[in-house]
């Protein structure tokens, strides 16, 4: 049940995401959306674009994959410095983004390896995971897809946030039934 619910999860974001920007023009491809990073101490600013949303998919899935599975990252690791969570939005610029092409398929191919895992845990979900790259409650492999699956709806907010902001539709999420 938890690996059909992972994948679910994870295909339907997939659509989710890929629907939602697929009509942004690429002059608001990497418009931020300036917002407070959540420290009230201190004065972090996000600037959350489009393409960095789908570089920090990509970046993260790459992560997990390497700590789940201890195979070797597959994107270069430009893509971790730019696009990983929390201290890189304010970092990407035109300049060191990999373009709204090579984000787009890095995020694709990178969910591709997502849904070949899965199909490789199915009878391993059980198992535990390793210590310390994980949040605590993520104990075992299950835990983890549904972590990861999870992780995936976090981010189309920011997606539909953007796309208000720069008066495109709102898209919301599509096709999740339990």
């Amino acid at each position: 049940m938890i690996q059909i619910s992972a994948y679910k999860l994870l295909l339907v974001s997939e659509q989710t995401i890929l629907k939602a920007v697929s009509d942004i023009k690429d002059e608001d491809w990497m418009t931020p959306l300036v917002a407070n990073g959540g420290d009230r101490d201190k004065d972090t600013i996000s600037k959350i674009s489009f393409d960095w949303v789908l570089g920090h998919y990509a970046a993260v899935e790459d992560w997990f994959l390497h700590h789940l599975n201890g195979v070797p990252y597959e994107l270069p690791k430009t893509w971790q410095d730019t696009y990983w969570p929390d201290t890189s939005p304010g970092k990407l610029t035109p300049e060191n983004s990999v373009g709204r092409a090579g984000v787009t398929a890095g995020f694709q191919e990178t969910r591709q390896r997502l849904y070949s895992a899965l199909k490789f845990d199915l009878l391993h979900l059980n198992r535990c995971v390793k210590k310390g790259f994980f949040p605590k409650k993520v104990k075992t492999r299950g835990d983890a897809w549904l972590f990861i699956s999870a992780h995936a709806y976090w981010h189309i907010g920011e997606l539909n946030a953007l796309r208000d902001r720069l008066g495109y539709s709102y898209q919301g999420t599509s096709g999740i039934h339990h």
